[in-house]
């Protein structure tokens, strides 16, 4: 019944006048009010008491997946977090073979760690495209073509504009204060002078977040050994 009928009801029945007054203060007045006749009508039939504590118990909200929103490359080096060491090769050794002997492989891997939620360029491609095989092929072709003509056709994967617009997707992704993680304050000079070892840093600091995420509210070893 309506919400009125209800506390009429509830009334009948002798339940104390706060309780039908504190109706209104109710999250759900229509809900709480049945609740309040089902308790008070000690002679309601079972089929009747049933089917009112089917209405008043609310269906639970359906659960939807949060969406992430996609972060262009325009807004890398506004983060928080400061770059590590371009030098420090020998904090992972495994990664400087990796990226120096298989760079496309290790280049395909960036973009999978960076994942599709970061998109780069005027064109917003997520990383992963940007990064796989397709793309390389055209960087790699720019640097046979004649600059002018690159620059129209791909402006984006144009010669060392390619490694640029990498670095800034993984300060997005790694929420940097800068694109550059240095020496050179320009990202030019810095994938020109130190491209080897900024594509190793870069695959190291996309590993540390892709184990700590995958770690991140895990059990600790005690507590799973118990």
């Amino acid at each position: 019944g309506s919400e009125p009928k209800l506390k009429n009801r509830a009334g009948e029945l002798g339940a104390p006048a706060q309780e039908i007054d504190d109706l209104d203060d109710a999250a759900d007045v229509k809900t709480a009010a049945i609740q309040l006749v089902i308790r008070h009508d000690k002679d309601l039939p079972d089929d009747q008491r049933a089917e009112l504590m089917k209405l008043s118990i609310k269906e639970p909200a359906p659960a939807t997946e949060k969406k992430v929103e996609p972060r262009n490359t325009e807004t890398a080096g506004l983060g928080t977090e400061e770059w590590g060491n371009t030098f420090g090769c020998l904090e992972d050794v495994a990664v400087c073979f990796y990226v120096g002997c298989c760079f496309p492989c290790s280049l395909c891997d960036m973009g999978s760690m960076i994942g599709p939620e970061v998109t780069i360029g005027k064109k917003k491609e997520p990383a992963p495209i940007f990064l796989g095989c397709g793309a390389q092929c055209l960087n790699w072709l720019s640097y046979d073509l004649d600059l002018c003509v690159a620059a129209v056709a791909c402006p984006d994967k144009c010669m060392c504009f390619y490694d640029i617009n990498i670095l800034k997707a993984a300060a997005v992704k790694l929420n940097k204060d800068s694109i550059s993680p240095g020496p050179c304050e320009e990202p030019c000079l810095q994938v020109f002078c130190c491209k080897g070892c900024t594509y190793c840093l870069v695959y190291r600091e996309l590993k540390k977040s892709a184990a700590s995420k995958s770690t991140y509210g895990q059990p600790e070893v005690a507590e799973m050994a118990r």
